[in-house]
């Protein structure tokens, strides 16, 4: 009995070695589906001497190929079909850009994080709303817009607390009388705003820039403008300070999302935007988030992920903390959801209609009961993914 005769890609292998396997493929296939190429047409085409891709274009009317058995006698063989090509690779699962359902469950699980851990973000956005700058047409009002202005303009690289601190200062240097902040503001020298603000970065200019808004304000009647636009034309005013002011301080719902260095950088590592948006800047990040969140959940969503943002950069020890937070959270449900299953099951039993009614409720409570066992380890998975994300150094 003879043995079974080798493959074609295993001949191809041994006698052309591994740079002949896909072109003997290639030439035996074209062979098998009716090419009427002549052997020596084949080979002057591909540029090869091989007298083995002769032997592959050799095909006999019936589509079949000899080949030589162990005992050396002759004998023919269908050419087995070509495997499908290979996919493309898939990015690893730290470098694949989340999908929409994947980035909101991530973003739940960061707002009920910061629902219980403060960050000096807070302190700033609860100073910007306690100013009354939500547009009554008061002088508070009026004032309380122009020292959001001061506020914002002083904390552009520079911490929540410093920044809050100087602006109160500034405040208290300026008090008192009926004429409007900027007024008051725009009569100071120079070096005394560059006195008052000195415990901030670039303190310099930032002087500058307080003074030049003190001066357009005072020519608007000491109300700083409220357009995205006019705000943007003000010395030291970028895209985030503006959507800032219209979102937090005036109180506009089309303002847009605040990206600052911590939004930036959560947004990136957690792969929320692939690496060609990050590349493209922050405004091209604030595009690609304002997609997928809702306008009205703008306000919640920066301070959520800045103060996100801040826990992550304080140090060792965070992950463990944001993983403890959701796992206590997933708890806190997991107790809701047998209360649920209770109250199902009751009420469906209790529903005329005999034996349908009590099968109804059962199913009913068994999809809640494998809700609350599926959910703890899906949510506790994602959360230390994110983490791990967060830590990855970038590529």
């Amino acid at each position: 009995m003879s043995a079974t005769p080798p493959s074609i890609a295993i001949v191809a292998l041994v006698l052309g070695g591994p740079e002949r396997v896909r072109f003997v493929l290639a030439a035996a296939a074209a062979a098998e589906g009716g090419d009427t190429r002549t052997t020596a047409q084949a080979v002057e085409m591909q540029g090869l001497d091989d007298p083995f891709a002769q032997f592959a274009f050799q095909a006999p009317a019936a589509k079949r190929y000899r080949t030589i058995n162990a005992t050396g006698a002759q004998s023919s063989a269908s050419l087995p079909p070509l495997p499908p090509p290979l996919p493309p690779p898939r990015p690893s699962t730290l470098e694949r850009t989340r999908t929409k359902s994947e980035r909101l469950i991530e973003y739940a699980l960061i707002k009920a994080f910061r629902s219980s851990k403060h960050a000096s973000v807070d302190d700033f956005h609860a100073f910007l709303i306690s100013l009354g700058s939500g547009g009554d047409g008061s002088r508070g009002e009026r004032d309380g817009r122009f020292w959001a202005l001061i506020a914002c303009l002083l904390s552009v690289q520079c911490r929540d607390s410093v920044a809050l601190d100087v602006t109160r200062s500034l405040m208290t240097k300026c008090a008192g009388g009926s004429v409007p902040a900027a007024a008051r503001v725009a009569a100071l020298p120079l070096d005394e705003i560059e006195s008052a603000v000195q415990r901030c970065n670039f303190y310099k200019t930032k002087a500058k820039n307080v003074l030049s808004a003190a001066r357009h304000a005072l020519a608007r009647g000491g109300r700083p403008p409220s357009t995205y636009d006019e705000l943007l034309a003000l010395e030291g005013v970028g895209p985030k300070i503006a959507h800032l002011l219209r979102s937090v301080a005036y109180g506009h719902e089309d303002a847009g999302i605040v990206v600052d260095t911590h939004v930036f950088r959560v947004a990136q590592r957690l792969r929320w935007v692939d690496a060609a948006t990050a590349a493209a800047g922050a405004e091209a990040v604030r595009a690609a988030l304002e997609r997928w969140v809702p306008t009205e959940e703008r306000v919640a969503f920066s301070l959520a992920l800045v103060g996100f943002g801040q826990h992550t950069r304080s140090g060792e020890g965070w992950g463990t903390i944001f993983v403890d937070e959701v796992q206590r959270s997933v708890a806190a449900c997991e107790e809701s959801f047998d209360g649920d299953a209770e109250g199902t099951q009751v009420s469906m039993n209790n529903r005329g209609g005999g034996g349908g009614g009590g099968g109804s409720g059962g199913s009913g409570a068994a999809g809640v009961a494998r809700a609350s066992n599926v959910m703890p380890p899906f949510l506790s998975g994602v959360a230390a993914s994110m983490v791990e994300r967060m830590d990855a150094k970038p590529s």
